[in-house]
């Protein structure tokens, strides 16, 4: 999972240094418009309904550039807050120990037995 991370944001890194301004929003509209972000990879669609929103308001209400690019940026770091802790909270979800519904202990009974135990 972490060298998957490293490895866009190397990419990432890379194209906001070699791109200009037009460039960088081109390609943003592109992917909150759900085109792929690599074209190596046509199937790793981007799924950004909130940057899309963002950019339908602010074609709505004649935002400038910059305050569409802040209001991405903060919805963002808003969204990515506490995120290490979203991800704890799904792992503990995902992890729950499962309660077996037995009446006594190391129970066997045939009552309670399932059809893998008895065939």
């Amino acid at each position: 999972m972490m060298t998957g991370i490293s490895e866009r944001m190397g990419k990432a890194g890379a194209r906001v240094a070699e791109a200009d301004a037009e460039a960088l929003w081109a390609d943003i509209q592109r992917l909150a418009a759900g085109v792929p972000w690599n074209d190596d990879e046509p199937f790793a669609v981007n799924n950004s309904m909130l940057a899309s929103t963002i950019i339908r308001i602010s074609e709505h209400e004649h935002w400038s550039i910059l305050r569409t690019a802040m209001a991405l940026a903060y919805a963002h770091m808003v969204l990515s807050n506490d995120h290490f802790k979203d991800l704890l909270e799904m792992q503990s979800y995902m992890q729950r120990p499962i309660i077996m519904n037995r009446h006594c202990a190391n129970c066997n009974c045939t009552d309670k037995s399932t059809k893998v135990d008895n065939g």
